[in-house]
């Protein structure tokens, strides 16, 4: 999964529309596709250029601040001949004119993302056996791992990026149904938990889906938050997505129609959370 889908910033294999809404997808290490990306985080040229100039009349504010310091110094320095007395009137007009003048930096805040949907649910099951993988964010080991790079402050959240996946496993269902989902991009609809301590692993990946991230101006993926979500063997699960009967693997007849019981698989996207 290398490439990003500029709606919902799920992490996807490119060559195919997004699983949720059919977008195009691209590839952040591909120059024209991280233009695209760009282009549909932060703007296009024009809008990316009107952000850059809202810094300018604060600057010019800042040396308005500066030229009445100089010129309250020239004016005490002429009525008085007091070097000292001068001194300290231009000091306060400068600071005066500084403190009123300068506005905070700005922050170039992302654009929003669109919200996942509510997917059809199946039911409720357990894991009864998964090929194990680790999650990017913990480095934990795990059955399934679902990551989410969100960018958060006084403005409110922006979520950057949005990854899971699985090495494949395979589900109970209730009423001895089997599901069996296939490795590759999943997601795990539950609450994501913060996670605190080294960002190197979440690091590496950024550097990795995009190599021109340090250098750029503008960033695909900026985050001050990492959300990770795990699931493992025997954990409870609710199952959602569109699925569809497939034989069994080495059924030898191919009759999968008259054979039992055969097997569960998403048609779309694989979504699980986590049962209680």
């Amino acid at each position: 999964m290398r490439a990003v889908c500029p709606r919902c910033r799920r992490l996807v294999e490119p060559g195919a529309p997004c699983a949720i809404d059919a977008s195009e997808v691209w590839t952040p290490d591909d120059p024209e596709g991280r233009a695209r990306l760009v282009d549909r985080m932060w703007g296009d040229d024009a809008a990316r250029t009107r952000l850059l100039g809202a810094r300018l009349p604060a600057a010019r504010r800042a040396k308005l601040g500066l030229v009445l310091g100089a010129g309250l110094y020239g004016a005490t320095y002429a009525a008085t001949g007091d070097p000292i007395l001068s001194a300290g009137f231009g000091l306060f007009g400068g600071v005066v004119g500084l403190a009123t003048s300068v506005t905070r930096g700005l922050r170039y805040i992302p654009s929003a993302t669109t919200a996942l949907p509510r997917w059809p649910r199946l039911g409720p099951g357990h894991i009864i056996s998964a090929a194990e993988c680790i999650s990017p964010g913990s480095l934990m080991r795990c059955a399934a791992w679902a990551v989410e790079l969100r960018y958060t402050g006084s403005w409110g959240t922006r979520t950057t990026l949005r990854a899971g996946a699985s090495a494949g496993l395979d589900i109970a269902l209730e009423g001895e149904a089997r599901l069996r989902v296939a490795p590759g991009a999943l997601w795990i609809a539950s609450s994501l938990v913060q996670l605190d301590g080294d960002d190197t692993a979440v690091d590496d990946l950024v550097r990795w889906l995009d190599p021109a991230d340090a250098s750029a101006a503008w960033k695909l993926f900026p985050y001050n938050e990492i959300h990770e979500a795990r699931l493992a063997i025997g954990d409870r699960v609710e199952v959602s997505g569109e699925v569809e009967q497939r034989p069994l693997a080495g059924d030898p007849t191919g009759l999968y129609r008259d054979a039992a019981p055969g097997v569960l698989m998403h048609v779309g996207l694989a979504v699980l959370g986590a049962g209680h």
